[in-house]
């Protein structure tokens, strides 16, 4: 059977976005195949109680090193070495910034470790200057992109030793019988900060639905984290503006979006920039036809009629939209009936197979 590999995943935080969640999803996955063992480490003092539950539920360690934010102490490098140490550790992945700078500072005293690197974003390196891109190919053994998208932006801006590995979901999670209701309902699930995740745009979506005679609910789900307060206040205002109070809810963050999504009939999208998407598989395994901005991470998921695209930043364009598949159930039938299945090529299982393939390789 061989010796089993020790990774180390390493988190400046461990709030409930969704890598975080990706990440609890891997974990549980990991604990039915027995060919590796894992360690999650999480720096900073912030972190979401429900899921570091279901992270030590899994039976892997799980340790919080309730750093303040911001702080450069290098007792915390010290408190990383004994838990390398103590451990065995191989392979440290790190998924942000923050996490990859300690991780490269672990290297550095210990240089025998492999280093991955999970890049989320396609603005991951957005701004950074020639120096820190020399480091980051210097230090980090191997880059896993999200998307395509992510790769070639990433590889645009001078990072190596990039593999693109989709991120997965439990699929089967998602398939649940579907609640009956009155309204018909829209739903959205992201992070709150509508510069990025445009729940502004569905916002405006939604009033002008309802200019043109048609009263949607419309569920906001996600988390407020750091920006997110101005951004809930802005949103709130946008709703109290157009006098959607009635129609447009801010459910913050749930451990229930199956059910959730089992109670809506579409699943919006309105993200101005998006490295994957991983709420839109979501929602197809959820058997509820999606909508989303044409950019370029849900561009990968959404193939062959298995989901409509709308005008980035146009809500007028997303009304007409969301007014086509209220009207019309057998395009939303035939959406369904084709995301369902290709939903389950971003099964978690496959990404916990591909990552593990990363980790022997680089071992060898």
């Amino acid at each position: 059977m061989g010796i089993k590999l020790n990774i180390m995943y390493l988190l400046s935080s461990f709030n409930s976005g969704g890598a975080e969640k990706m990440i609890t999803e891997f974990f549980e996955e990991a604990k039915n195949h027995e060919n590796a063992n894992f360690l999650l480490v999480v720096m900073n003092d912030k972190f979401d109680e429900k899921l570091k539950q279901r992270i030590e539920n899994t039976g892997y360690k799980c340790i919080f090193l309730n750093r303040k934010e911001g702080k450069l102490d290098l007792k915390y490098l010290f408190e990383l070495r004994k838990i390398i140490k103590k451990n065995k550790i191989d392979i440290i992945n790190s998924h942000n910034y923050g996490s990859k700078f300690w991780s490269i500072l672990c290297k550095m005293i210990i240089p025998k470790l492999k280093l991955f690197f999970t890049i989320h974003s396609i603005a991951a390196f957005k701004g950074q200057n020639g120096l820190k891109i020399f480091l980051h190919n210097l230090f980090i053994d191997e880059n896993i992109a999200i998307s395509d998208s992510v790769k070639d932006v990433s590889e645009k801006n001078g990072i190596k030793r990039i593999k693109r590995i989709y991120n997965g979901i439990n699929t089967k999670k998602y398939d649940i019988l579907r609640s009956s209701h009155e309204n018909f309902k829209i739903i959205n699930v992201a992070r709150v900060n509508h510069k990025i995740k445009g729940q502004d745009i569905l916002v405006e979506a939604v009033n002008e639905c309802k200019k043109q005679g048609y009263n949607f609910k419309c569920d906001l789900v996600g988390g407020i984290y750091d920006y997110g307060q101005k951004s809930y206040e802005y949103l709130k205002n946008l709703v109290e503006k157009y006098d959607l109070q009635d129609d447009v809810r801010f459910l913050g963050n749930r451990d229930d979006v199956p059910n959730l999504l089992s109670q809506s009939d579409i699943f919006v999208s309105a993200s101005r920039e998006e490295g994957f998407g991983l709420t839109i598989v979501e929602a197809m395994s959820a058997k509820i036809p999606v909508i989303s901005s044409d950019v370029f991470g849900p561009k990968e998921i959404i193939k062959d009629g298995t989901g409509l695209f709308f005008e980035n930043e146009n809500p007028k364009d997303l009304a007409e939209k969301i007014i086509r598949l209220y009207q019309d159930e057998n395009l939303r039938e035939n959406l369904v009936d084709r995301a369902y299945e290709y939903a389950k090529e971003f099964d978690m299982k496959n990404m916990y197979e591909k990552y593990l393939t990363e980790y022997k390789e680089i071992m060898k």
